[in-house]
């Protein structure tokens, strides 16, 4: 018999090409893709609760040819380092995510190809591939823009 504490409930968010899988309480709210305020080609923010947040497309960090602007949700995440003057941020997504429970027999690793510093690992959850991203170095990345 599993102890309930060998659960994580998580979110799998659908993005242009892959899912990106995160816990559930890093995520803020999902919201319909709500006009942009685009300052530039990596520089997109949208107002929330009163104040302008960055949009991180994650496949593009990758190098991957995608299309932020014709996603129809955004996912708010709540930022790891709470003392910085980024407490949120958006990551467009393709589709409704999906509340999921996962264990570790759930998860299983498959090759990560991207070798990227934005990804901390690729995993397979039943027939779909998902990412878990390294949100620490996207943060920095997102401080270093602004």
């Amino acid at each position: 018999m599993s102890e309930q504490g060998n659960f994580v409930h998580c979110m799998l968010i659908p993005l242009e090409q892959r899912y990106l899988l995160l816990p559930n309480t890093a995520v803020a709210e999902v919201l319909p893709m709500p006009k942009l305020n685009q300052q530039s080609e990596s520089r997109i923010k949208i107002s929330w609760r009163e104040q302008d947040m960055p949009i991180v497309d994650l496949e593009q960090l990758l190098g991957q040819q995608t299309h932020s602007t014709t996603a129809s949700k955004v996912c708010i995440v709540n930022a790891l380092n709470r003392d910085s003057e980024l407490t949120v941020y958006a990551f467009p997504c393709w589709g409704a995510p999906q509340l999921i429970t996962v264990n570790e027999f759930a998860l299983q690793p498959t090759h990560d190809e991207s070798h990227s510093e934005y990804i901390h690992c690729q995993l397979k959850i039943g027939n779909k591939v998902a990412v878990i991203p390294q949100l620490d170095n996207i943060e920095s990345y997102l401080k270093n823009l602004a």
